[in-house]
């Protein structure tokens, strides 16, 4: 990577992205978002980040055929970045300037509750050690009544259930407590 003007503000804010604990993968994200933004542009500094600019970039996302919601994780980094840039004092532009997308709403499949209970015996007629049987279906369990993503049920432990709340306590994203009550048929 070179030492554009452009590259080291970059850096700059992954860096500041980092001390207000972001995500690694968010990071990363950012990364290969904004630098799409600056080559897009053939923007080598800050002092370029201008309507102009936006504008082409905007156009580019929208030249690549992007799915909409793809194309407004590029524009959010981009918010990010000029308000940041604001902060700084390098930026003049409204971050807001950068439009998003519209986004048509999508509603998830719902299992029916024969659907759901043939889900959750599943575990229960495959082969193997019984133990390992329940295991899978509590994970089924909790993934159905609590709303626990699959990456917070892979690093719980036993002590974050707390059995006279009928509650786990879950480090969820960037670390951030919260307490997630559970069915009797979970716990």
């Amino acid at each position: 990577m070179s030492h554009s003007p452009a590259n080291l503000a970059l850096d700059e804010f992954l860096q500041y992205l980092r001390q207000r604990g972001r995500d690694r993968q968010t990071i990363a994200n950012y990364r290969h978002y904004l630098k799409r933004f600056f080559e897009a542009g053939g923007l080598t500094s800050t002092a370029q980040v201008d309507a102009t600019a936006v504008a082409r970039f905007q156009a580019w996302l929208t030249q690549r055929r992007l799915q909409p919601t793809t194309a407004n994780y590029h524009r959010s980094a981009l918010r990010m970045f000029l308000r940041y840039g604001q902060n700084h004092g390098w930026c003049t532009m409204e971050p807001t300037t950068v439009t998003m997308q519209p986004v048509a709403l999508r509603r998830p499949a719902t299992l029916q509750e024969f659907g759901i209970n043939r889900l959750l015996h599943f575990p229960l007629k495959l082969e193997g050690l019984a133990v390992l049987q329940h295991r899978d279906r509590a994970i089924l369990e909790l993934i159905s009544s609590s709303g626990l993503r699959v990456s917070e049920i892979a690093t719980l432990r036993r002590e974050q259930f707390l059995p006279n709340r009928h509650e786990l306590a879950v480090h969820g994203r960037q670390g951030k407590l919260r307490l997630v009550p559970i069915t009797q048929q979970a716990r």
